[in-house]
């Protein structure tokens, strides 16, 4: 009995596990983007930089941070090492491309 169990679980493994991985890609694409709007609603409660930043580092981003936008923010009141956490985040999933990144 064992040895069907065993057997099983060593033929199955490999068929379910490319699931397995595309659901946790789907569940990560439906988790919300961190926006401008957000960042600029963050400020105008009064939180403070570095708690922004952090928010920044673990979240999915989607920034729009073209100069005359980044100009705006400034004008909101955007701290300038906010706006560089947000020029710095990547596209998509929190540290995707942080390792790779050139000097």
């Amino acid at each position: 009995m064992k040895r069907v169990l065993l057997s099983v679980a060593v033929f199955a493994c490999p068929l379910f596990f490319p699931l397995c991985v595309a659901a946790q890609d789907k569940a990560s694409e439906d988790l919300p983007r961190l926006t401008n709007k957000e960042v600029v609603e963050m400020v105008a409660a009064g939180i403070s930089s570095e708690i922004i930043i952090a928010k920044i580092k673990v979240s999915r981003c989607n920034f729009d941070t073209t100069p005359s936008v980044l100009a705006e923010l400034k004008h909101k009141g955007i701290q300038n090492e906010v706006l560089l956490a947000m020029v710095e985040a990547p596209y998509g999933p929190p540290g995707k491309n942080s390792a790779q990144r050139e000097p």
